[in-house]
């Protein structure tokens, strides 16, 4: 369960299609499902140590253990978020914060390093990196936001539970309604 449906029918080949017609709803346009040219042993390019199956089909890790000591450690009231980026990815904040009067403008500019199997994922559909990040996490799951002052609190929490945390960016206020991503990364900036 790690919210790679997506990346299953992109990447993996059309022989699962025919092989495997109840893995798919039956009303779904074909030419969407399991349009890629990936078998699940194929070696995923850009890291030896997975297949593409694997690294496709591994376990989903809980934030509970995770979060439970955030919220021990950092004032509720100083947690101002936490998005999981499934099912919008990269640019799920969008929605969240602001106000009528002045939306916020989320600066990411120090992502984590995609991992290989996004890059698989970009050359089977043909995806530019902007809609990569606006559909897939891109390897960094869970955001927290806060106050600068808790981050390295944060950080040091997400180690000790053995996830990669960063302090991946910040927030601005904008002076206008409507709130803005803006993703400094791998392929350029993205808006």
């Amino acid at each position: 369960s790690n919210g790679l449906t997506s990346a299953r029918h992109d990447g993996l080949g059309g022989n699962y299609r025919e092989k495997y017609p109840e893995t798919y709803a039956p009303e779904t346009d074909p030419s969407l499902v399991y349009c890629g040219h990936y078998s699940l042993t194929d070696p995923l390019p850009g890291d030896d140590n997975f297949t593409v199956g694997q690294a496709i089909l591994s376990p989903t890790r809980t934030y509970v253990p995770l979060i439970k000591k955030l919220f021990a450690a950092i004032p509720r009231s100083d947690v101002h978020g936490l998005v999981h980026c499934s099912g919008g990815g990269q640019s799920k904040i969008v929605s969240f914060g602001g106000t009528a009067e002045r939306g916020n403008r989320y600066i990411k500019n120090n992502m984590l390093p995609v991992p290989p199997l996004f890059h698989v994922l970009k050359e089977a559909t043909g995806q530019g990196w902007a809609e990569m990040y606006s559909v897939y996490n891109m390897g960094a799951r869970l955001e927290v936001i806060l106050p600068e002052n808790h981050a390295a609190t944060c950080i040091d929490i997400a180690r000790a539970c053995g996830i990669e945390a960063i302090v991946s960016g910040h927030v601005e206020a904008k002076d206008e309604p409507g709130n803005e991503v803006v993703i400094s990364a791998e392929g350029g900036t993205h808006t």
